[in-house]
């Protein structure tokens, strides 16, 4: 029987070797280049007093993609639609279809899964869905005031409802109650998550973009204290699992790159219910018994790279992760992104942007060649339609003269448009 320790190495070393998340992972870099131009950020190279423009030929091409792709899944009220296979099949395949439906965009906030999951997909390589059944419970409070007693009997007689305070008074004779309940509501059932790209992991060289034969797979994340007691860890194991506190730029990106402040060391608040704690739910093939025969398991662990704590293990039948790609490349889990095929294209068109607009700038705004003195320069230094220029002699102040680009440049630009 393998060890607990002997467990956590190995979990270690997969997550270590694994591809996805990693931030010396170039597909990391590659996530976050894709989103810099996507936002239409500077490339960097930008010089003062010249154009600073950035063409933003990624950003359209994908949205102008999203919304085909979305009706697709959306339209008709069907995800997908069952064939019956025999005669007589016809109403259980329509009953299967309204049920994925009604399941996917009704319990699991559909419309915005599929928008995230392409989304991913077209500008980051891979999208990731997470599909699974969750047992889960949900308590709320309720308050009540002026019941009569049948109706308060009618409340708490449901085996759901737990009274935590009662008072009764007569009121005309007649008993009044007033009482505050804990509802505990079984809210279980099939999850359909998206995963963010850098949350995922998969053992290297995966060469399918199905992943249900994968080596290892795993779903690194940051929860609270509060979200893992919920879920049924006690509270004393919780206490004794270190807190996240590091500063993780393969995770934060998404926010500091639209201008929100990141911080991921300081705690929501100050209660302990908030403390921050990496987790990572893995997925591998291993010889628990020792006896030869590798069995799928489930492996939930404290900690990414180098996990502290191991929380529990289970076999399972399969792993919950599916992966699509815009562009499917043969033999390989990650594609390519619109934003790979269009990266070159929004860097040539932001190129000739610049040097049309610098070339109207400095047409409308000319060097001029200045005979030494022989003019005002204060004049000179402030342009100005109209503004009088002093000289002690006519040709002491001539235009340098800037050629147009004339139509080469926008044919170019019509060109780059039609690719």
């Amino acid at each position: 029987m393998i060890e607990e320790r002997e467990l956590l190495n190995l979990v270690g070393q997969e997550l270590a070797n694994a591809s996805g998340g990693n931030e010396n992972d170039s597909l990391e870099s590659n996530r976050q280049a894709a989103l810099a131009t996507y936002l239409g950020q500077p490339y960097g190279n930008e010089v003062k007093g010249r154009s600073q423009v950035v063409s933003t030929d990624v950003a359209d091409s994908i949205e102008w993609i999203m919304p085909e792709v979305i009706k697709s899944f959306t339209q008709n009220s069907e995800v997908v639609t069952f064939d019956p296979v025999h005669e007589g099949d016809e109403e259980q395949a329509e009953l299967e279809s309204t049920f994925v439906y009604d399941v996917l965009m009704k319990q699991n906030n559909g419309f915005l899964t599929i928008h995230e999951f392409v989304k991913d997909a077209l500008l980051q390589k891979n999208g990731f869905l997470k599909c699974f059944y969750e047992e889960d419970k949900i308590s709320t409070t309720e308050s009540y005031t002026g019941m009569t007693e049948p109706e308060y009997n009618v409340v708490t007689s449901d085996p759901m409802v737990e009274v935590v305070e009662r008072t009764i008074e007569e009121q005309e004779g007649i008993p009044v109650y007033d009482f505050k309940i804990k509802r505990t509501v079984d809210s279980s059932g099939v999850r359909v998550l998206c995963v963010p790209p850098e949350e995922f992991r998969v053992n290297e060289l995966h060469g399918s973009l199905d992943l249900s034969d994968a080596r290892f797979v795993a779903h690194v994340q940051v929860k609270t204290a509060g979200e893992l007691i919920r879920e049924g860890l006690s509270k004393e194991d919780v206490d004794s699992f270190p807190s996240y506190s590091e500063y993780d730029d393969s995770r934060e990106y998404r926010f500091y790159m639209q201008g929100e402040s990141v911080d991921p060391g300081a705690p929501v608040r100050a209660d302990a219910s908030a403390r921050l704690i990496e987790v990572s739910e893995c997925y591998l093939h291993l010889d628990m018994e020792e006896n030869g025969e590798l069995q799928l398991y489930k492996v939930n662990v404290v900690g990414n790279t180098t996990p502290t704590k191991l929380i529990d293990y289970e076999p399972v039948d399969s792993n919950p992760f599916i992966s699509s790609t815009a562009i499917l490349m043969s033999h390989k889990l990650f594609g390519l992104s619109i934003y790979d095929r269009l990266r070159q294209i929004q860097e040539q068109k932001t190129s000739l942007w610049r040097s049309i607009l610098d070339n109207l700038y400095l047409q409308n705004n000319q060097r001029t060649v200045v005979v030494e003195n022989q003019a005002n320069i204060d004049d000179l230094l402030v342009s100005r339609p109209g503004g009088i220029i002093r000289v002690k002699r006519p040709d002491a102040v001539v235009p340098l003269q800037t050629p147009s680009l004339g139509g080469d440049a926008y044919q170019m630009m019509k060109y780059l448009d039609e690719v």
